[in-house]
Order: C-alpha cells, then sequence, then structure tokens
C-alpha cells in the first residue's frame, strides 16, 4: 500500500507531460524513428533538392517549418536541422534547432554552415 501511495505522490510531482508541437525535434528517437515521424507530418511535402547536394529538405507549410536531413556525404550525416519561422512582435524569426547521430565534429560543422546560411538570409532580407 505504501509503494501505491508512493507512486501516486511522484506521479502528481511530475504534473503534466508537455506534447510536442508538430515537427518538433526529439533527438531521443535515433535518426531513422525521427525521420520516418517528420515524413507521416501532414502536410509535409518535398522541398527543392538541388542534384548532387548531400542534403534533402521537406516543407511543412502549416507550421512554417523546413527540415533538412543528411545524406552520406554531408558532415555531421546522419542528423536533421529543423528550421522554423516564429513571429515575434512585429517581426519574424528563424529558430534552428537539430539532432546529430554521427560524428560530432561534422556535426559542428554542419550547424555553422546553416548559422551562415540564415545570416546571409536574414542579411538579404534586411536590404
Amino acid at each position: 500500500m505504501k509503494t501505491i501511495i508512493f507512486a501516486l505522490a511522484l506521479a502528481g510531482l511530475a504534473g503534466p507531460v508537455a506534447a510536442r508541437e508538430p515537427g518538433e525535434l526529439d533527438c531521443t528517437l535515433g535518426y531513422a524513428k525521427l525521420k520516418a515521424e517528420i515524413e507521416a507530418l501532414p502536410g509535409i511535402e518535398p522541398n527543392a533538392t538541388l542534384e548532387g547536394s548531400p542534403y534533402r529538405a521537406l516543407a511543412h507549410p502549416p507550421s512554417y517549418t523546413l527540415f533538412t536531413f543528411t545524406l552520406p556525404g554531408a558532415p555531421g550525416h546522419p542528423a536533421i536541422v529543423r528550421r522554423h519561422l516564429v513571429k515575434q512582435g512585429d517581426t519574424v524569426v528563424l529558430q534552428n534547432s537539430a539532432c546529430g547521430f554521427g560524428d560530432l565534429a561534422g556535426f559542428e560543422e554542419l550547424k555553422r554552415e546553416f548559422n551562415a546560411l540564415d545570416a546571409r538570409v536574414k542579411d538579404g532580407l534586411s536590404k
């Protein structure tokens, strides 16, 4: 009986589990499961991927999100990058998150490449 009361007390302290928004990255799922979860999102659609590019992109227009999956040969492969547009007041901010499942140094290089790309996009929008 004491065990049941203790378990109920712990459950009450934990509070409700916060639900993830569609497409929010949960790196604990691993590359294959997370990729499959993203590909199964309602409204997901292929985005332009340059031939020979080590990336594959999928867009999720309902959430203003672009997902990029590395392919063999990309830095940090396998990895997934999520770029999400969020309105904050009168401005739109690009929020990034990423999950790396391969080489850590390559993953850090991948994040630097995306940060540089975002800076170029931001500069282009402000002109």
